[in-house]
């Protein structure tokens, strides 16, 4: 394993046994708390035209983290997050999720411009109104990091995903129901430029492959269902829609614009254009677009 993302065991054993049995060495404990809304352009993920649905949410959030010094330019950061999200129309989708995570950062040399590499793992327990999406998400990403100057600075992040979700009995015989359990696999590039002190812009480009759910109608003389590799019925967007969960390539920009409104509030504005390209040629685009407020207790 190549050293910039190699983690001491010894000391990431020390450091868990520092976290657990006593708060000797960390620092305080940090506290978010978050709310936002946001807007989708195809919340369905659908390939066809005449079943795009338009979602609207909002969301809260707490969150809590502390770090722990491992040497100089070397920490570990564990914490946790209590989510809540709600939608306008699509009650089934409702949810709520608890997750921790535990991240790993080591610079390599002194002063700001120093390279850095991290890695991170996370698991949250995703709970929803509608139960067949009920399950477990599970994160592992190395990270890398550099600042180039006063204003520009660039991060990469790859990242792994695990969903798991409840199976249920096939409705196409010889097609497993098990929809929402997915795996995959995403490249994240960053570049950061701070316009001021007051002002940070982030230009984002992601790269993902693995499995995506798009719930739909029957459409006859497709090949959606040939393509899927699961397929349910799912009532959340009506009686008639179905969930197929495919094989699928996701790419898109972004761009986030993050104020500081205060010592304590900083506001982000998001948007990001994604578009996937699905087995047998089952395509889907949509556009994001996000406000959030956080605040630092």
């Amino acid at each position: 394993m190549p050293p910039a993302i190699f983690i001491p065991i010894h000391r990431v054993a020390s450091a868990i046994l520092v976290l657990f049995c006593s708060t000797v060495g960390a620092e305080e404990w940090i506290t978010h708390a978050e709310v936002g809304v946001r807007h989708d352009g195809n919340l369905n993920n659908s390939p066809f035209a005449t079943d795009i649905l338009l979602g609207r949410s909002m969301s809260a959030a707490v969150s809590t983290y502390t770090s722990f010094p491992l040497s100089v330019g070397e920490d570990l950061d564990f914490g946790g997050e209590l989510r809540s999200e709600v939608f306008d129309h699509y009650s089934g989708i409702n949810n709520q999720s608890l997750g921790a995570h535990l991240a790993w950062r080591k610079k390599w040399g002194l002063g700001a411009f120093a390279p850095w590499t991290g890695i991170e793992w996370s698991s949250a327990r995703l709970n929803f109104n509608n139960s067949i999406r009920n399950g477990w998400r599970h994160q592992l990403t190395p990270s890398v990091g550099q600042r180039l100057n006063e204003q520009w600075n660039l991060r990469g992040d790859y990242l792994l995903e695990w969903r798991t979700a409840k199976s249920l009995e096939p409705d196409v015989p010889g097609i497993s129901g098990d929809v929402f359990s997915q795996v995959s696999q995403s490249l994240i590039l960053n570049a950061e430029y701070a316009w001021s002190n007051k002002l940070l812009l982030a230009f984002g480009y992601l790269i993902r492959h693995g499995d995506v759910v798009a719930s739909v109608r029957e459409h006859p003389g497709t090949n959606i269902v040939e393509s899927a590799r699961a397929i349910a019925a799912d009532p959340v967007f009506g009686e008639e829609f179905y969930s197929y969960r495919l094989a699928g390539t996701t790419l898109g920009p972004s761009l986030d614009a993050i104020a500081v409104l205060s010592s304590k509030w900083l506001m982000t504005l998001s948007i990001q254009h994604l578009r996937t390209h699905g087995a047998g040629d089952n395509n889907y685009s949509k556009s994001l677009a996000s406000v959030n407020w956080r605040y630092d207790f």
